[in-house]
């Protein structure tokens, strides 16, 4: 049981020291893209924080490894 409970506490300190707020870009983003959906009659999104930190992390990951330098695969 301590064993899941170390690795609960380990999950939360890591997400939580990758979770970031939303830059001003993304803020923008955010908003564009929910103006479109309202001109056509869509539900609002909200903003997950999860979803933000995979966003983010992918990003990373592009800058990083520079996949538009070579075929890009499913995963990427």
């Amino acid at each position: 049981m301590k064993q899941y409970l170390l690795l609960a506490l380990f999950f939360v300190i890591t997400v939580t020291s990758y979770s970031q707020n939303l830059t001003d870009e993304e803020t923008k983003l955010y908003n564009l893209i929910m103006e479109y959906w309202k001109a056509n009659g869509l539900p609002n999104i909200p903003i997950s924080p999860s979803l933000t930190i995979v966003a983010q992390t992918h990003v990373k990951d592009l800058q990083n490894n520079h996949p538009d330098n070579e075929p890009c695969n499913m995963h990427s």
